[in-house]
């Protein structure tokens, strides 16, 4: 298997510098973030927060993730990483594509949300079920 820990931490650090790098176009790019349109304001920042989320969901895996040995919970862990890096590349895309727009439905912001959820629910159950973390009583 892939050193799933080192793929998060790597992509995780590099979602880390697309955050700074896109909280810096938001202030220099843009020109007076507060001179935008109130909804189109409110799309850009939403979505460069998505970029953090997934930036630290990454990392958070790239320090603590126990790569399970075979089974379901290996085959979970490796589609919920896959999911994940699915996810952020789609939340920076959409920090482009769809903020601009200054329109509420946004497709691919709502879609990477939910693969970072279901991502996320990979590794958790797949921990679960290798008793990493103890169940709910």
């Amino acid at each position: 298997m892939y050193d799933l820990r080192r793929i998060h931490l790597l992509f995780g650090l590099a979602a880390l510098a697309t955050f700074l790098a896109t909280g810096f176009y938001m202030r220099t790019g843009l020109g007076r973030l507060d001179e935008l349109e109130p909804l189109t304001r409110l799309l850009y920042r939403s979505r460069h927060i998505y970029i953090l989320s997934a930036a630290m969901v990454h990392l958070a895996l790239g320090c603590y993730l126990l790569p399970a040995r075979d089974g379901l919970p290996r085959f979970l862990q490796a589609l919920g990483s896959s999911l994940l890096l699915v996810a952020g590349l789609m939340l920076v895309v959409a920090f482009f594509r769809d903020s601009p727009r200054g329109k509420l439905s946004a497709p691919l912001s709502g879609y990477g949300v939910i693969i970072l959820l279901v991502g996320t629910l990979c590794h958790v159950v797949a921990s679960v079920i290798t008793r990493r973390i103890p169940a709910p009583h």
